[in-house]
């Protein structure tokens, strides 16, 4: 496996392969692609959406020709549909109903946030996952505070692993 630099922790990542396993997942927020080629390990399609417009923040540079060299090189790209992109511009392209798994792993701002879970929901199958990163991280509260809205405004539950909080659950 080929180094990419990551935020997730690998009780995270096995959480994530083990809910992919097979199955057709939306991922929001993909940086450099450890994630989506983790994901794409196991599932049977990822939908990766990100604007691939610059990282890191203080020297940002563009992130598609690196992002798309990692799943080469780790063997996935054709399990990939890469879409660039804000979430509010492509999510609401996508089909209702299409993805087993949504993965938000985006700024960490509690708008930003919120409004991914919203896209994100409606494209959910029946029974389905949904995870968000960062739930818990001291620089963005952000991504917890929106997860607890959600769950308060749905009455739905959600587990924590590290700082990964996963709905699993029947949606609309």
């Amino acid at each position: 496996m080929i180094d990419i630099p990551t935020a997730l922790t690998p009780a995270e990542t096995a959480e994530l392969q083990t809910l992919a396993e097979g199955f057709d997942v939306l991922e929001v927020g993909s940086l450099l692609g450890y994630s989506t080629t983790r994901l794409a390990e196991r599932a049977r399609i990822v939908h990766s959406v990100d604007p691939h417009e610059g990282y890191p923040a203080d020297n940002p540079r563009p992130t598609l020709a690196p992002f798309l060299a990692n799943l080469v090189e780790c063997g996935v790209r054709e399990k990939v549909v890469v879409h660039i992109g804000q979430d509010i511009d492509v999510l609401p392209s996508l089909r209702r109903g299409q993805f087993d798994l949504a993965f938000l792993d985006m700024t960490g701002m509690y708008e930003d946030t919120m409004r991914g879970i919203m896209l994100a929901v409606p494209l959910l199958r029946h029974y389905a996952a949904l995870a968000v990163h960062d739930c818990g991280h001291p620089d963005y509260p952000g991504a917890l505070a929106a997860v607890q809205t959600y769950a308060n405004m749905t009455g739905t539950t959600f587990r924590l692993i590290d700082r990964l909080a996963i709905f699993e659950q029947t949606w609309n």
